[in-house]
């Protein structure tokens, strides 16, 4: 009597599970498998070993004019499903993908997945139809390289190709953050924080922080007012990069002066960094703060 595919396959599982064990290398059968919904299909040749079970034989690559290698193991799991456990060499490309498939004793078929994100029914027999299996250009699924993968510092300017980089791909950290205005204050003589923004830095960097706003000078007194505005990582006004303005002792009461800042800041580490616009006034008047813009720009090193 003629065994087709699938009663052969039935006979091997039950010797394998009665422990037939050869001394040397036995050839139990050749299976050829489509691997479901593509038009792949994987003709396999199972042997048997002292160690266990070896698959050794092709994927058809849906007719194309070069096939690709396959090799792998085939093992009894505890459930009772017969594995397969092998890697696809694709031509001419020679990318490796990793296939594997749990199928039923019963039927010789059952449920695969690969390496690259691909998945199925591995049909014993079926005649293959439908459209090649998928392979992204880089040989790797889309999301499997993150961070657990990276070891810090892996990935510097050197490894990656000029302009291949946008503001899109770069969504994993804040880049660009705004600070939400303030209501209108009165300065007095005493430092003050006016305004803050926290940049989250997913790594060590510079940050590039603006600031503008206008001293509005609405006293009707001759006093000579000295406003001033600072950006700093404290709370107390940092001389190095401060505006200052001054009514000259004027009465107008309607007398204005724009201003704007700009710093770059190190950051040394990952994680949360605080820039502050700290503000006062020499001569406790009726100097007015109007709300003012504050913004960073991070940049990883």
């Amino acid at each position: 009597m003629t065994l087709t595919p699938r009663r052969l396959f039935v006979t091997l599982v039950l010797m394998a599970l009665v422990g037939t064990s050869p001394v040397s290398a036995q050839v139990f059968g050749t299976f050829t498998w489509q691997m479901q919904p593509y038009c792949n299909l994987v003709t396999l040749t199972l042997t048997q070993v002292p160690g266990g079970y070896t698959i050794d034989g092709s994927d058809n690559q849906c007719g194309a004019a070069k096939v690709g290698g396959a090799g792998g193991m085939a093992l009894i799991n505890p459930d009772g499903t017969v594995g397969l456990e092998f890697t696809v060499v694709t031509a001419p490309a020679g990318k490796a993908v990793h296939v594997s498939a749990s199928l039923s004793p019963a039927t010789g078929s059952g449920p695969w997945n690969d390496s690259v994100g691909n998945s199925g029914t591995l049909a014993l027999g079926a005649p293959g139809s439908g459209s090649p299996r998928p392979l992204p250009a880089s040989g790797v699924s889309a999301a499997t390289i993150t961070a657990a993968e990276l070891a810090p510092g892996a990935v510097t300017g050197a490894a990656v190709a000029d302009a291949s980089l946008t503001m899109i791909d770069m969504a994993n950290g804040p880049r660009l953050l705004g600070a939400p205005p303030t209501n209108q204050v009165k300065l007095t003589t005493s430092d003050t924080v006016y305004d803050t923004v926290t940049v989250t830095a997913p790594s060590a960097g510079k940050v590039l922080v603006v600031s503008s706003g206008v001293f509005w000078f609405n006293d009707s007194s001759t006093i000579v007012e000295y406003p001033s505005c600072s950006l700093t990582t404290g709370t107390v006004q940092n001389a190095a990069v401060m505006t200052r303005s001054s009514d000259f002792g004027a009465t107008n009461n309607q007398q204005f002066a724009s201003w704007h800042l700009s710093h770059v800041f190190a950051v040394p580490a990952p994680g949360p960094f605080t820039m502050n616009l700290v503000c006062n006034v020499f001569n406790p008047t009726n100097t007015l703060m109007p709300p003012a813009q504050m913004s960073a720009l991070f940049v990883a090193q």
